[in-house]
């Protein structure tokens, strides 16, 4: 009995520490996402105006509609995840993490074709195209496969959410921010072409997850 009490007692030690963390990089991270994002929108604006900045707008709250596809089944798997990753329950959390993944690859490909079936649409959409170089549909297929790409990563993430160490989460996408905004940047000055700048964001985050996991 007193071994399990003690058990009990460095279990929780363990959670308020990972609490602490989480609590003091969330808002490290937090401050530093701001800082970046203003820095990046800047020159961002400068380089490419006003009117990629609307699409960027746009695309994104398309893009978050189609995401109701989700159905906050990520915050319920992480809930389940939490007593067989505290118990050490390998098989369970197992189980759960291959209904994760399973569940998430789904979500991420109708989310995919909902999004691909939105395209001829497109026109109804924006009346009034904007003044720019590149075409509107491949720019929406690059947001698209951004989006859609990081459903297929998130059943790993969620090992670690379930283990309350989000800060690790945190660290790895910001500093991968971090890289993604130099590279962004350097070749927004030498080329100024935004699918360039779009392809750099979605190998970015695909290195980031590929890290996470």
């Amino acid at each position: 009995m007193s071994k399990k009490i003690k058990n009990n007692k460095v279990q929780e030690n363990t959670r308020t520490q990972n609490f602490v963390k989480n609590t003091l990089v969330g808002i490290i991270m937090q401050l530093f996402a701001l800082i970046l994002s203003f820095v990046n929108r800047t020159i961002f604006i400068k380089l490419l105006g006003n009117s990629y900045l609307s699409i960027n707008g746009l695309f994104s709250n398309i893009l978050n509609m189609l995401s109701f596809v989700e159905l906050g089944f990520g915050t319920a798997l992480i809930y389940m995840l939490y007593k067989p990753v505290a118990n050490k329950d390998i098989k369970k959390t197992q189980s759960i993490v291959k209904f994760y993944k399973k569940t998430y690859t789904i979500i991420g490909t109708v989310m995919f074709v909902l999004g691909i079936m939105v395209i001829p649409f497109m026109k109804y959409i924006i009346k009034e195209p904007p003044q720019i170089k590149e075409n509107l549909t491949i720019i929406y297929i690059l947001y698209l496969i951004g989006t859609c790409s990081g459903y297929f990563f998130a059943h790993k993430s969620a090992i670690i959410n379930a283990n309350q160490k989000n800060y690790i989460i945190s660290i790895y996408n910001q500093i991968g921010k971090l890289i993604q905004t130099i590279i962004q940047i350097i070749f927004l000055l030498i080329t100024k072409n935004y699918i360039v700048y779009l392809i750099i964001q979605i190998v970015m985050n695909l290195v980031s997850n590929i890290l996470i996991s």
